[in-house]
């Protein structure tokens, strides 16, 4: 099997070389590596050109595809138009793949099980907060229906928040991708494409992905993997302000959970709108216990719920609208 890398990125040059560094070290290589670029100055080019000899002298091309400037979903698109390969693999340029033989243990895994058309690999992130503090903090956001981390599970749930691996021991089914680090068998893009309403960051744009894998084949398609472990830096570089953060994070997540989850369930609508009162518990919190935190954010916040909420007609229903409330962001 033939396998294609494929990195979206916007203006980090830096993450990106660091990247790269590690992909030269796989044992098994890619036949390509395709960086679909967004940035708003040609450093990122540099970086790409200053590998390319290196790269195909291991027999490996690299692309270089200017994006269009609409986000990740669409610079995943554009990537997927370039691919050659019969296994795809999504690195954010944030990522370092330390294992050599991280390639040599996904074709062997998709070889193993023929009914996986997508698997995601064990993704440790940088921790914030350690010791009995994060232990609580994500007791407190599972309560409240939030995103936490939970052993051996990768999954979307009823409100459409996620439970992310806090360790992997054993292969596992999940329902979830996490956008910084999947592979997929290339048959998946004949049916499901990402999309590309998600503009300018990645909120909930692989959740959503996730949904419509699972929709198109079904809940014994997607694995949770141990073996394969990837490092995502979460690099606090090229980040939009905090303000258009949490109105994206509210938008897209509503957008994505009636798109998605609500299928005319009072249950799962209870459990969305319990989800947005316990993020709006969770800030309050937040702001109590650390000096971070402020005051102003719990307004930021209202002020992105007040703005979806006038807006949900158009969210909902009209695909012309909601590309006009996008532009609002801008």
């Amino acid at each position: 099997m033939y396998v294609s890398i494929i990195v979206p990125t916007k203006d980090r040059p830096n993450d990106l070389k660091n990247l790269l560094l590690t992909l030269l070290n796989l044992r098994y290589r890619p036949i390509e590596i395709i960086i679909v670029d967004d940035s708003r100055s040609d450093e990122t080019f540099k970086v790409v050109q200053s590998f390319k000899s290196e790269f195909e002298k291991r027999n490996v091309k690299i692309h270089y595809v200017k994006g269009d400037g609409e986000g990740l979903t669409s610079a995943r698109n554009i990537g997927l138009g370039v691919a050659q390969g019969d296994i795809i693999c999504f690195l954010d340029d944030d990522v370092l793949i330390l294992d050599p033989n991280t390639i040599d243990k996904v074709l062997q895994f998709f070889a193993a099980t023929p009914e996986a058309v997508c698997i995601q690999p064990f993704v440790i992130q940088a921790q914030r907060s350690r010791g009995f503090r994060g232990i609580l903090g994500n007791a407190v956001r599972k309560v409240l229906c939030l995103e936490y981390k939970g052993p051996d599970k990768c999954e979307i749930r009823r409100c459409y928040s996620s439970v992310f691996p806090s360790e992997v021991r054993r292969v596992a089914k999940a329902t979830r991708l996490m956008g910084c680090a999947f592979c997929c068998r290339s048959v998946v893009f004949k049916r499901v494409k990402f999309d590309t309403y998600l503009k300018k960051a990645g909120y909930f744009e692989d959740a959503d992905f996730s949904s419509n894998v699972i929709r198109s084949f079904g809940k014994d398609s997607v694995y949770l993997i141990p073996f394969v472990v990837i490092y995502h830096k979460v690099t606090p570089v090229a980040r939009l302000p905090t303000e258009q953060q949490l109105k994206l994070v509210i938008l897209y997540w509503t957008y994505t959970f009636f798109k998605n989850q609500y299928n005319s369930s009072i249950v799962n609508l209870i459990a969305f709108l319990y989800a947005l009162c316990g993020a709006l518990i969770h800030t309050i919190l937040d702001t109590i216990v650390s000096r971070e935190r402020s005051a102003h954010r719990i307004l930021l916040l209202l002020k992105s719920y007040i703005f979806v909420l006038v807006h949900l007609k158009a969210v909902l229903k009209s695909s012309f609208i909601r590309k006009c409330i996008i532009k609002e962001l801008d």
